[in-house]
C-alpha cells in the first residue's frame, strides 16, 4: 500500500511540475496517410532536445497511441469523442468502463502522464450540447473511483462559435442559444478546478473579416496596441480572442473567471492566398511561440501562465478542405515544414 501511495504522490507531483513550466505543446491529429508510427513519434518527441515539446494533445483515446506514449515523460491529453458523449452522459457504468479501458491500464505506475480528458471537441453548439456537462460529471466520478481526479483534469473543448459577443474583449459573453449550457459547463469546471479548453484561430477571423482585421494584428506583428479595452491593451488578435472567453466566464462565476487553455491554434500553408503560405504560417507560429515563452499571459489573465497547443503535428490529407489539411508543422519524416521550435 505504501508503494502505491508513493507512486500516486510522484505522479501527482509530476503533473503539477509540468503545469509550472511546460506551456507550449502540439496537437497530434491523425486524419491522414503515411504518418510515422505512434512509437516513432513518441520517441522523437521525448528524445529530441532541439524542439523540446513536452505536452501533446490527441483528438481521441486510441489505445495504440497510448501504448506508444507509455513510459515517456510527455504530458498527454486525450478525448472522449463526440460520438461517445451520449453513452457516457447517460450511464455512469459506461463512463466507468471508458476510464477503465483508457485510463486505468496506462495510469498505473504513471505509465502515461495524463493531463486532461476533454469530453467532446466543439460539441457546443449542437444536439450534443446539453449532454456535455453530464458526460463530464460521469467521467469525473469515474476518476474518483480510481483515485485519479487530483492529477487528471476533466474538461471540454469549445470554439469561438459559443460566444455571442467578443469585441472588445471585456464584452465577451456566451451566445444566447447556448448560454445555459455554457453557464453549466463554466460552473462545473470552476467547482472541480479545471480550465476551459479553446480552439482559437486568428487566421479564420482574419479571412472572415479582412476589412476589419489587419494581417499584422493577426500575425503578432503590431508595434502599437490595436485595441484598448479599459486598462488592457491588445497588440495581437490571439490575446483578444482568449480574453473574450475569460470575460464571458467572469460573467458566470466572477472572480476573474476560469483559467483557459488554448487547445488548438495555428496557421495553414495552402489553399487561400494571400493568407495561406509557408511564410505566414512560420511568422504566426514563431511569434506565437515567442509570445507564450516570453510574455506567457494575456492582459486579462495575468495570474495564469499560458498553455497553448499548436495545431498540428502533421498535414492531414484526408480532410477535404485544402486549408484544413495544411496546418502541419512537421513532415512525415519528422523534419520541420518550417523552423519555429528553436
Amino acid at each position: 500500500m505504501k508503494g502505491v501511495l508513493a507512486v500516486w504522490i510522484i505522479a501527482t507531483a509530476f503533473q503539477y511540475s509540468i503545469a509550472a513550466y511546460a506551456d507550449l505543446g502540439i496537437t497530434y491529429g491523425t486524419n491522414g496517410d503515411n504518418f510515422p508510427s505512434p512509437v516513432r513519434v513518441s520517441e522523437f518527441l521525448e528524445k529530441d532536445m532541439k524542439h523540446k515539446i513536452p505536452i501533446v494533445r490527441f483528438l481521441n483515446a486510441d489505445v495504440e497511441i497510448l501504448q506508444a506514449f507509455s513510459d515517456t515523460n510527455l504530458g498527454v491529453t486525450i478525448s472522449v469523442t463526440n460520438a461517445e458523449i451520449p453513452t457516457v452522459a447517460t450511464s455512469q457504468e459506461a463512463a466507468n468502463a471508458w476510464v477503465h479501458d483508457h485510463i486505468t491500464p496506462f495510469a498505473a505506475n504513471s505509465r502515461v502522464r495524463f493531463r486532461y480528458i476533454t469530453v467532446g471537441i466543439e460539441a457546443i453548439p449542437g444536439d450534443l450540447a446539453p449532454l456535455v456537462t453530464p458526460a463530464m460529471t460521469n467521467i469525473y466520478q469515474a476518476l474518483i473511483l480510481v483515485k485519479s481526479k487530483d492529477f487528471i483534469k476533466v474538461t471540454t473543448v469549445v470554439s469561438p462559435t459559443v460566444l455571442g459577443q467578443s469585441y472588445p474583449p471585456s464584452t465577451g459573453q456566451f451566445e444566447q442559444s447556448v448560454s445555459g449550457v455554457m453557464d453549466n459547463v463554466t460552473r462545473f469546471l470552476q467547482n472541480i478546478g479545471s480550465p476551459l479548453l479553446l480552439n482559437i484561430y486568428p487566421y479564420y477571423a482574419l479571412v472572415n473579416e479582412p476589412d476589419k482585421i489587419s494581417m499584422q494584428y493577426a500575425l503578432f506583428q503590431s508595434k502599437e496596441p490595436v485595441v484598448i479595452d479599459g486598462e488592457y491593451k491588445y497588440y495581437n488578435l490571439f490575446d483578444a480572442m482568449v480574453d473574450a472567453f475569460v470575460a464571458a466566464t467572469e460573467k458566470v462565476v466572477g472572480n476573474g473567471g476560469l483559467r483557459v487553455v488554448v487547445s488548438e491554434t495555428g496557421w495553414p500553408t495552402k489553399g487561400n492566398e494571400p493568407y495561406t503560405n509557408v511564410k505566414n504560417a512560420q511568422i504566426y507560429n514563431s511569434n506565437l511561440r515567442h509570445h507564450v515563452i516570453t510574455v506567457g499571459r494575456t492582459p486579462r489573465q495575468g495570474d495564469y501562465k499560458m498553455e497553448v497547443y499548436i495545431y498540428s503535428m502533421f498535414n492531414e490529407d484526408k480532410k477535404p478542405d485544402p486549408v484544413g489539411a495544411s496546418f502541419g508543422t512537421f513532415n512525415d519524416d519528422l523534419t520541420e515544414v518550417y523552423p519555429i521550435w528553436h
